[in-house]
């Protein structure tokens, strides 16, 4: 058998893998490993395709194998600890690194590794120490600063994430990730415009993707700008984002510029999507109060307290509109119970009505004492 016969065999088999014919590819690795079972290379792309097809314990198994007959195979330490990771068998996956350490030292990606395995057991200390050795090694392992700023994220030590996402970024301008996960962090900081600019850098590099316009829109929204927020939420649903949240999210938009109608269509296209969430109830109820459907508030708020029986806020809610209708014990009843449940209801109040006064000129509607008293500083 001439060596080159194998090496074909290899060849052909990277030349699927990197198609995704992972079934082609096993075939053909299989085929040179019967030609030559002592072959390392042979088992080393076996198990890369392996774990391409998710059957990462066949993979496990053959990069096993390589090790078995070249322990200084340190790439294939590095596939073997990618796949324990993989399977979220984090303390295997540190031994192997390690051992992928103690034979080559200077190989930044074994620290890279190891750190992500670390970060994801929940040691973030030793994550930060292995990615900032693997920087040391390679102090253009962009990858090495994108994962640290996740673990100063995860720590909330913001000013630093900030810092290693701005580094990854200028050793690699197009990774959208990174963009992303610097915004997220802006968000945290409350430095809005700064989160806006990065979800707007993610979407120029990945215009089909829904999630950045959704985040954006939620920044749009908190700084008040609720058209700038509806406009990107629209641009989520179109682009395929079907979610109770999407649509209870840009319900609200429509409710915070006061425009009620659409507010309800949405949240009630949130509810079809998910009919077990008291707050879409609650919402909804909001909605139809503020257009005076009284009745049909009544009904949200009803349901959310089906759905969750301690809902304090519907309670609230509830008792104010039964105020508009003059029920005064049904009133009393769920003002006294969203008390109970931990609402100050003459915050609430207040957040509406100036005063008692001011609610009985406003409605017309004059007040019983004892109702007034609940509502009303003692």
């Amino acid at each position: 058998m001439k060596p080159d016969y194998v090496d074909a065999y290899h060849k052909l088999g990277l030349a699927y893998w990197h198609i995704d014919d992972f079934d082609k590819a096993i075939e053909v690795y299989s085929k040179a490993i019967e030609l030559d079972p002592d072959n390392a290379d042979s088992y080393y792309y076996r198990g890369l395709a392996f774990v391409g097809k998710d059957e990462v314990d066949k993979g496990i198994s053959d990069f096993g194998k390589v090790i078995e007959l070249k322990p200084d195979y340190v790439d294939a330490y590095h596939k073997l600890g990618l796949a324990y990771w993989h399977i979220d068998d984090f303390d295997k996956a540190i031994e192997v690194h390690s051992k992928a350490i103690d034979l080559n030292p200077k190989n930044a990606y074994s620290y890279y590794y190891r750190g992500l395995s670390y970060s994801d057991k929940g040691e973030q200390d030793k994550a930060i120490s292995d990615f900032s050795k693997a920087i040391e090694l390679n102090s253009e392992f962009s990858l090495a600063y994108y994962f640290r700023g996740r673990v100063y994220s995860k720590k909330e030590e913001f000013d630093q994430a900030i810092e290693n996402y701005t580094k990854a970024i200028a050793l690699n301008p197009d990774d959208a990730d990174v963009y992303f996960n610097r915004g997220i962090v802006y968000v945290e900081k409350g430095e809005k415009d700064n989160a806006i600019s990065d979800y707007t850098k993610v979407i120029d590099l990945n215009p089909e993707s829904a999630i950045p316009h959704f985040c954006r829109g939620g920044v749009y929204h908190a700084k008040g700008e609720f058209d700038n927020a509806i406009t990107d939420y629209s641009k989520a649903i179109e682009l395929g984002t079907d979610s109770a949240e999407i649509y209870s999210l840009r319900g609200s938009a429509y409710y915070d510029k006061n425009n009620y109608k659409y507010a309800i269509e949405d949240y009630a296209r949130a509810i079809r999507l998910d009919p077990n969430d008291p707050a879409l109830y609650n919402n909804l109820g909001v909605a139809y109060f503020n257009i005076g459907e009284i009745k049909r508030a009544i009904e949200n708020y009803t349901k959310a307290i089906t759905i969750k029986p301690d809902h304090a806020r519907s309670y609230y809610n509830r008792g104010e509109c039964w105020l508009h209708l003059k029920e005064w014990e049904k009133a009393k009843t769920d003002l006294k119970d969203a008390k109970n449940m931990g609402i100050d209801v003459i915050a609430a109040f207040r957040d509406v009505y100036e005063n008692i006064e001011d609610f009985n000129q406003k409605t017309g509607i004059q007040l019983q004492e004892d109702i007034a008293a609940l509502l009303i500083q003692q």
